[in-house]
């Protein structure tokens, strides 16, 4: 079940695409919206009548509304269709992650203060290939090992496998658990930070390996950035302003921008395996030369030694100033 957060801010956007007042379209389940079961419009009706989450009903309802109204948007046209997504989990890897679709045309991503891209595989994002190899001992498998060794001794658990490569998830958890605290020992840190720099180090080398030519980077950037075959919309709160976003295609990317490079480096010293990423591109009418950068980062995704590192892509650059995000007017 999504959290109720999650809740409110996507479906009070619909409402507020739909021309409804916050109120009178929380009273009952409008017509217009599907996917949405009663139960569900119930909690959100109990918590807003409670006086809860006033600010993220207001700012939610508002992006909806500045979405009817806007030029790249609905121009003031009510829409017969609104569905929302929910919990459901796409079938394959979707590049749109839209939470609502409006008459089967406009794809809606609601975000609250995300600078999440992607949540994928190591080896999905550095080579784009699904290989289900533990991403830690195949950069790093010596530090990986030493690190182990050592978490196996001060956990003083027995029966475990001599090889990290060997160890079940049931046991990683094991072992987190007798390690205590999220913090390594202060023993444990410099065999932990040799682990990160050369799996940081080892990342950066393979991804650029993998992105040699200058389309696959461009072909790259675009997908970092989640460019899609169709055109989507962002709409949510930022920390300055409301995010109301339109994402390009890359034939739109290409319209207005010329991609000047991918810089791939790692991230050394960083406390965790990290590896940073900056895309520049050049407007095509003013010369305008803009980055959009950040960083992914590769952790464990359940607790450490338990179950195979996870790649989380991170925007550093707000979403207005990413070349192909265009701002809703």
């Amino acid at each position: 079940m999504p959290r109720i957060e999650t809740e409110i801010t996507e479906l009070a956007t619909a409402l507020g695409a739909l021309g409804y007042d916050l109120e009178a379209g929380l009273r009952g389940l409008p017509p217009e919206i599907v996917n949405v079961p009663l139960a569900t419009w119930d909690r959100l009706r109990t918590v807003h009548q409670a006086g809860q989450h006033r600010l993220l009903f207001t700012t939610a309802w508002a992006n909806g509304r500045a979405f009817l109204l806007a030029k790249d948007g609905l121009r003031g046209r009510i829409p017969i269709r609104i569905e929302w997504k929910g919990p459901d989990r796409p079938v394959e890897q979707d590049p749109i992650p839209a939470d609502l679709r409006i008459d089967n045309v406009f794809l809606v991503s609601v975000k609250t203060r995300s600078a999440v891209l992607w949540n994928r595989s190591p080896s999905q994002v550095f080579t784009r290939t699904a290989n289900p190899t533990h991403w830690y001992a195949e950069t790093a498998g010596d530090e990986y090992q030493a690190l182990y060794e050592t978490a196996v001794a001060q956990s003083h658990l027995h029966g475990l496998p001599d090889r990290a490569a060997d160890l079940t998830r049931a046991q990683g958890l094991t072992m987190a658990a007798a390690l205590g605290a999220r913090q390594w020992p202060e023993t444990m840190l410099p065999l932990y930070q040799a682990l990160a720099d050369r799996c940081s180090a080892r990342s950066a080398q393979i991804w650029n390996q993998s992105v040699s030519s200058q389309a696959q980077r461009e072909q790259t950037a675009w997908w970092l950035l989640r460019l899609a075959p169709a055109p989507y919309y962002l709409l949510g709160d930022a920390t300055r302003a409301p995010l109301r976003i339109r994402v390009d295609t890359p034939w739109d990317w290409r319209q207005t921008w010329h991609f000047e490079g991918l810089d791939i480096v790692p991230a050394v010293g960083a406390g965790q395996p990290r590896v940073e990423w900056a895309i520049r591109a050049r407007h095509r009418e003013t010369g305008e030369l803009r980055q959009a950068d950040g960083y992914v980062e590769v952790r464990w995704s359940h607790g450490r030694f338990s179950g195979h590192p996870e790649a989380k892509v991170q925007l550093r650059t707000p979403h207005e100033q990413v070349p192909g995000y265009t701002a809703l007017i």
